[in-house]
């Protein structure tokens, strides 16, 4: 086993690791068993774990923004009812930044997962 496969093997969790069982028949199976033995996951299994959940993580954000965003719009229609001028643009001056804030973040979701969907298709070609 070369030395970039044991590296490779020993930086793969083990929960990644392809079981294998091999039985040496023979005198001449004992070398071709010992070799199996040694077979690790590939290396971009646990990338492409951690990328489809760091997707997941991020829809789950991208989810609690739209409802962030739907509780400002509730909160902007109470604001609008709030007899005390200054009061009023004040809270109003504060929703809109947040959700320009929101509407930010949004974006850079959307970024990110452009960025995880083509990391995930170059682990699937390697």
């Amino acid at each position: 086993m070369s030395e970039l496969a044991r590296i490779n093997c020993r930086a793969t969790d083990e929960r990644f690791r392809i079981p294998t069982v091999t039985k040496a028949t023979t005198a001449d199976d004992a070398p071709t068993d010992a070799a199996i033995a040694n077979v690790c996951g590939f290396p971009l299994r646990e990338d492409r774990y951690n990328i489809t959940q760091t997707k997941i993580m991020c829809e789950m954000l991208r989810e609690s923004i739209g409802s962030m965003q739907q509780s400002l719009k509730t909160l902007e229609s109470l604001v609008a009812k709030i007899d005390a001028k200054n009061t009023r643009e004040k809270l109003q001056q504060q929703i809109k930044s947040m959700e320009g804030a929101l509407s930010l973040r949004l974006d850079e979701l959307s970024s990110i997962d452009r960025m995880l969907q083509i990391s995930l298709r170059q682990t699937h070609r390697r």
